[in-house]
C-alpha cells in the first residue's frame, strides 16, 4: 500500500507534468493538506505559476521554489508518476490523510484540557468529513446524474395509513422531520404509536422512544389495539384466554421484528446515536420537552432549539423519518380552539425545523362540561382532528378523527360520499 509521503509525491507530480489534464484540482487543494514541508513549497510553487500561466514546465516550478533545496524532491514527484495509479485515487487518499491528521491534532489539543465530551468529538469529526471529505469534490458532479436517473421513479415514501392524511401530505419523506403537537391528555402518545404501529405492520423498522411511559406502558396501548381489547382491563387480573389473545397477537404480527420501544435512553446525544448505528425507517420521541442533553443551556426555549437541529441533521444523515412530539402551551382559561405552530411550546425551531407540523386537537380533553338536560357531553369524548399546519412539500389541510380511549386508537371518520 503506497505510504502519504508517496501519495503526495503523486500529486505533485501529475500537477507539475500535466498541467493540462489535473490544473483544474488546483483551486480544490492547498498547502495544508501536505504533511512535508517540501511538499507544500512546491505545491506553493506550482500554484503559484498556474496563476500566472496556464501553461508551465517543472523548470519553470523550480524558479520559485522559496527553497532551492527541495528542487530534488520535485524531481522525485515527477519521477514516480509514470507508474502509479489514476490521480483521483490519490487525491481521495491526501484528503483521508489530511483529515485523519486534522482529528488527531484537534484530539490532542482538547486532551490538554480534559478528556473531550461526546458533542466535542462529534462536532470534530463533523468538521473533519466537511473539511476533508475523500470524494465529495470529486463526486459531486455525479450528484446531478443521480437525480436525474431516479426522475419518475418511486420515491420511498412511507406511509401513515391514515388515507386522509396521505392524501393530503402525500405520505413521509426520508430525511425528514415531523412534529406532531397536542396539549395535554389530547392522546399523542396514541396517535403516534398508532402510526408507528400501522408502519411496523407493514414490514418497516420503527423505533419509538418512551421518556415518560415505560415499556409495557407502551404494549398495552398495542395489545388493546391490536386485540381490540379494554385497555384499562389489561392492567388488572386478566383470564388465560386473554393472556393468550394477546400473545397470538405479537407472535403473528410483524410488531417483534419491526418495533422497537425502548424506555432507557433519554438524552438526544444517545438518541441520534442509536439512529446512527441502527438506521431505522422511523423513529418517534416522545416527547420533546423531557428529551434530556448532555450540555447545559440556560433556558429551555435553547434546549429545545438545540434538540430539534441535532435530530433533524441526523433524519438528514441516516435517512430516517424522525417524528417528535411536543407539548403545546395550554389554551386560554374558558377557550376552546384548534391549535395553531405558534402554540408550540417553548421553542421557534420547532416550527423552523419541521418538515411536516401536524396538530392533534381533541376539544373534550378541554372541556369536559356534561349537559344534563341533553344528557350529553358538550363536546363528545371521541371527535377528534390532525390540523397540518406546515407542509414543506405540498397541501395543509385538516383530517377528522374518532377517538377510541378503551382500545387507545384513533381512526378516520368516513365521509358521506
Amino acid at each position: 500500500m503506497i505510504n502519504t509521503y508517496d501519495n503526495e509525491r503523486v500529486i505533485l507530480g501529475c500537477l507539475a507534468l500535466y498541467p493540462e489534464l489535473y490544473a483544474d484540482r488546483l483551486p480544490k487543494l492547498s498547502a495544508d493538506l501536505f504533511a512535508g514541508s517540501a511538499h507544500r513549497d512546491i505545491f506553493n510553487a506550482i500554484r503559484h505559476v498556474y496563476q500566472q500561466t496556464p501553461r508551465y514546465d517543472p523548470a519553470l516550478i523550480r524558479s520559485h521554489l522559496q527553497e532551492p533545496d527541495n528542487s530534488a524532491e520535485l524531481y522525485h514527484c515527477a519521477e514516480v508518476v509514470s507508474r502509479v495509479s489514476p490521480f483521483d485515487e490519490h487525491y481521495r487518499l491526501l484528503m483521508s490523510a489530511a483529515q485523519e491528521r486534522y482529528i488527531r491534532e484537534q484530539l490532542a489539543d482538547r486532551l490538554l484540557d480534559g478528556t473531550p465530551s461526546p458533542d466535542q468529538l462529534r462536532a470534530i469529526c463533523d468538521t473533519a468529513d466537511r473539511a476533508y471529505g475523500t470524494d465529495k469534490e470529486i463526486d459531486r458532479r455525479t450528484d446531478y446524474d443521480r437525480y436525474v436517473e431516479a426522475l419518475g421513479k418511486p420515491r420511498d415514501i412511507l406511509y401513515t395509513r391514515y388515507r386522509e392524511l396521505d392524501n393530503i401530505i402525500g405520505g413521509i419523506r426520508r430525511g425528514t422531520l415531523t412534529i406532531i403537537g397536542a396539549r395535554p391528555s389530547v392522546g399523542k402518545t396514541t396517535f403516534s404509536l398508532n402510526i408507528a404501529q400501522n408502519i411496523a405492520n407493514y414490514g418497516r423498522k420503527v423505533a419509538f422512544f418512551t421518556l415518560e411511559m415505560t415499556r409495557d406502558m407502551i404494549f398495552e396501548k398495542l395489545a388493546a389495539r391490536g386485540c381490540q381489547l379494554d385497555y384499562v382491563a389489561l392492567r388488572g387480573n386478566i383470564e388465560q384466554e386473554t393472556r393468550d389473545r394477546v400473545a397470538d397477537y405479537f407472535k403473528s404480527s410483524d410488531l417483534r421484528d419491526h418495533l422497537s420501544v425502548i424506555d432507557d435512553i433519554n438524552t438526544v446525544e444517545a438518541i441520534c446515536a442509536y439512529l446512527l448505528s441502527t438506521k431505522p425507517d422511523v423513529a418517534v420521541i416522545d416527547y420533546v420537552q423531557i428529551v434530556a442533553t448532555m450540555r447545559r443551556f440556560d433556558n429551555v426555549r435553547v434546549k429545545i432549539d438545540y434538540i430539534s437541529a441535532q435530530l433533524k441533521q441526523v433524519a438528514k444523515r441516516t435517512g430516517c423519518r424522525v417524528i417528535l412530539l411536543s407539548q403545546l402551551r395550554r389554551s386560554e382559561s374558558g377557550t376552546v380552539k384548534p391549535p395553531t405552530m405558534s402554540d408550540l411550546k417553548e421553542s421557534s425551531g420547532l416550527e423552523q425545523d419541521g418538515d411536516y407540523i401536524l396538530m392533534l386537537f381533541r376539544p373534550h380533553a378541554q372541556d369536559k362540561s356534561f349537559n344534563r338536560a341533553e344528557k350529553r357531553y358538550v363536546y363528545p369524548p371521541q371527535e377528534s382532528a390532525v390540523y397540518i399546519e406546515k407542509n414543506k412539500f405540498g397541501r395543509t389541510g385538516q383530517i377528522e378523527l374518532n377517538f377510541n380511549g378503551s382500545q387507545q386508537t384513533f381512526t378516520e371518520v368516513r365521509k358521506e360520499r
